[in-house]
Parts: structure tokens; C-alpha cells; sequence
């Protein structure tokens, strides 16, 4: 399902500053939306004029883009106003000043916090996809949900393009990200319970 791009290093810029762009995942659906960034910074200068970037209101412009090293394939993506966790990390064996940054949608903290129709599932580390999405699913629909069906209802939420994967450039920081909507789940869930695909568990 992931639509990768070709193997090139990466540029993350709009018109007064770039940096390196480790890895990206963005919403096609929604403007080219900018959902989850990390990139390598030497300046704090550059890491402050791209935030104040992604931070304006005015998110339908593509004022932002990701560039190859390589091919002309520019990505051109918008920013989701002050949308974004933002998390710094100094580089211990770079240069003094040097230090990764990644920026992450607030769409995939808790949706009760963010209610909308959908959701983001941005995995890190040895963080579970599945596990996420059933954590944010309980957390948006009220729907009476159990985490025990978490695979029935990824697989069956993906056939019916309730869940979907988002497109990845660059190292595969977030493994696989994932859009899901917050709604239409009523007949997934029925059908499962009548064909005994799931069932309640106390």
C-alpha cells in the first residue's frame, strides 16, 4: 500500500530556508498535508524559520516542499497551522550545534483531544500500528469497541478504505502511517459480531 518514492536524499525548504529531511509522511487527501517530519539541523535559526512555517493559519497554500537529490520529483505540502508536536535531539557525535527535530500532526495524539473525522497513526519505534489504531479507535468513535479486535477491524477498516497508508519518503522513521476515519465503522463492526468474527469479551 505505501506509495515510497525513489531512493535520493532529501531537502525539506520553503523559500527562505532549508535542511536535510530525514523522513517524511504526508496526506495526499488533505493538500499534500505535512503529517510527520524528522530532519537534520545545524542552525536554529533554519529549525525556527521552517516551524514558524508549518505554524501559519493559512495552511492551503504549498508553501512548504520536499526536494530530491536526485530526479525532479519536488513534493510540494502544506502546513496544519499550530498543528504539530515538536520534539529536538541534540547529535552527541556531530557537530556541536547539529540536532534532529521532528515534527508530528496533533492528529495523532488522542482524538478526544482533537476530535475530527479522522485520525493519524504515526508508529515509532517498536511502537505496534495495530495497537495504535485500536488505542485511538476506542478513543474516537463511540462505538463500544474492544482492543481484542484490532486485527479484524485494521483489515476490514483498510477493504473498506477507512484505513489507509500514507505515502513515505526518506528512512522509514514512522514505519508504516496510516489516516483513519472516526467514522463508518458501525457496519464493519456489525457484520463482525454476525459472522462471529468477534465477539464481546468481559
Amino acid at each position: 500500500m505505501t506509495q515510497k518514492q525513489d531512493e535520493a536524499e532529501w531537502v525539506l525548504a520553503n523559500d527562505h530556508a532549508s535542511t536535510t529531511l530525514i523522513s517524511l509522511v504526508y496526506d495526499p487527501t488533505d493538500r499534500n498535508m505535512l503529517v510527520a517530519a524528522l530532519c537534520a539541523f545545524t542552525s536554529v535559526e533554519v529549525f525556527t524559520a521552517l516551524k514558524a512555517q508549518l505554524e501559519k493559519n493559512n495552511s492551503t497554500a504549498y508553501s512548504m516542499k520536499a526536494i530530491p537529490s536526485v530526479g525532479d520529483k519536488v513534493v510540494f505540502l502544506t502546513g496544519a497551522g499550530r498543528g504539530y508536536f515538536t520534539d529536538k535531539q541534540l547529535f552527541d557525535d556531530f557537530r556541536a550545534r547539529a540536532f534532529a527535530a521532528s515534527f508530528v500532526h496533533k492528529g495523532a495524539g488522542d482524538p478526544r483531544l482533537r476530535p475530527g473525522a479522522s485520525f493519524y497513526v504515526i508508529p515509532f519505534g517498536n511502537d505496534n500500528p495495530e495497537d495504535l489504531f485500536i488505542e485511538r479507535l476506542i478513543a474516537a468513535t463511540p462505538l463500544p469497541v474492544q482492543r481484542e479486535w484490532k486485527s479484524y477491524l485494521f483489515s476490514a477498516g483498510g477493504k473498506k478504505k477507512l484505513v489507509s497508508e500514507l505515502p513515505a519518503i526518506g528512512m522509514p522513521t514512522f514505519k508504516s502511517a496510516f489516516k483513519v476515519s472516526a467514522v463508518g465503522w458501525e457496519e464493519i463492526v456489525t457484520d463482525g459480531l454476525k459472522q462471529g468474527l468477534i465477539q464481546f469479551v468481559e
